[in-house]
């Protein structure tokens, strides 16, 4: 079942991460002294657009995942239906990505590199990111062990379970903090278990306001106050006084408070359920894959002639445009594809299982 309003959610995520990363990279393409100070100060400094809509993105994962595991075999299903709705389009950026990015003079990627980026948990090899968008697809990845592991446990949509696994996220990012508040140097990522921690609250807005839990509210609400009070804690403790962070405290407090009320928002009120917005949402997995593959291509031919205000003026539109023509044919041609081919898949792997079922039930005495 598809909600507009989620869809709708997730494309104004896709446009924040956008609209965030845009910014930071016309700044960065010799902006005059005002607009240099007005873009740090909106983008870096006071807010973060691209950590607001990243954080609404966990939360809606948090709001979908644990309801993916139904039908006769969860287990089986979840991780062939998650393969081939993420890795095919995954792949095609990174396919993208070896070719554009060389011929436009910016990064080369080793073999060793491409290789480990296939996986998608290239951080546990020891590879970069060939995308910088790529390390929040790493935390998708432990989120969906988490709930593989619980539901095996039968725990995975209880609101206790989710409560105490936000609470502890929260707690694991305010340790992390303290340590990071105590040494500014240290590479800590608080913001791993706080992104946790939301996608938990996802799943208990889920049990409120969808799954008919008739315990859930109190369970959701409790876990509102803990998520918004100890991850502004934590983000402030970590981020205070760091001096390798590009993002300052203060935009990733607002940043993170302003993706779980976008959330909320969406849930409660119903928000965001135009026409746009859910297009957008639902091409939004490839939106936030090849938009720093076409950011890159436009700095390649950047018009410096033209004085940066202009260039600014006809290099933005032709952004937006050209991501979402992009987002769009990806989405046809890779994204949908990939998914009806996890389908059929899912029902051979089924039928397989079944007619196994029923050879070793006939054997027996």
């Amino acid at each position: 079942m598809r909600l507009k309003s989620i869809d709708g959610l997730r494309g104004l995520a896709a446009l924040s991460v956008m609209l965030g990363h845009w910014a930071e990279f016309v700044e960065a393409q010799g902006a005059p002294p005002a607009w240099q100070d007005a873009i740090r100060r909106v983008f870096l400094e006071d807010f973060s657009f691209g950590r607001m809509g990243i954080v609404a993105f966990f939360c809606v994962s948090g709001f979908v995942i644990p309801f993916s595991f139904r039908g006769p075999r969860p287990m089986t299903d979840f991780p062939i239906s998650r393969v081939f709705r993420l890795y095919p389009a995954y792949w095609a950026s990174i396919l993208a990505a070896v070719i554009v990015f060389p011929l436009i003079g910016a990064d080369v990627f080793t073999p060793a590199q491409i290789a480990a980026n296939l996986t998608m948990i290239q951080v546990l090899l020891g590879q970069d990111h060939l995308l910088e968008v790529y390390w929040t697809l790493f935390i998708e990845i432990l989120f969906y062990a988490l709930c593989y592991c619980l539901n095996g446990l039968g725990l995975l949509r209880e609101r206790r379970t989710n409560l105490i696994a936000l609470s502890g996220f929260v707690g694991l990012a305010l340790i992390m903090g303290i340590v990071r508040w105590n040494d500014p140097n240290s590479d800590l990522s608080v913001g791993t278990p706080t992104y946790l921690a939301a996608m938990h609250l996802g799943a208990l807005a889920r049990l409120r306001f969808l799954e008919a839990d008739p315990q859930a509210g109190k369970a959701y609400r409790i876990g509102l106050f803990i998520l918004l009070l100890g991850a502004t804690a934590a983000n402030t403790l970590a981020y205070r006084h760091a001096p390798h962070e590009a993002l300052g405290w203060l935009a990733s407090d607002l940043g993170y408070l302003a993706g779980v009320l976008l959330f909320v928002l969406c849930i409660e009120r119903g928000w965001f359920s135009g026409r746009i917005l859910p297009f957008l949402g639902l091409i939004s997995y490839s939106l936030y894959l090849f938009h720093m593959i076409v950011i890159a291509t436009l700095g390649a031919v950047w018009p410096q002639s033209m004085g940066w205000v202009t260039a600014f003026w006809v290099t933005t539109p032709v952004y937006f445009a050209v991501t979402v023509a992009l987002a769009t044919l990806v989405h046809r041609w890779i994204e949908r594809p990939g998914i009806g081919l996890g389908r059929r898949v899912e029902a051979r792997v089924n039928r397989r299982l079944t007619r196994a079922v029923g050879v070793d039930r006939r054997a027996l005495p």
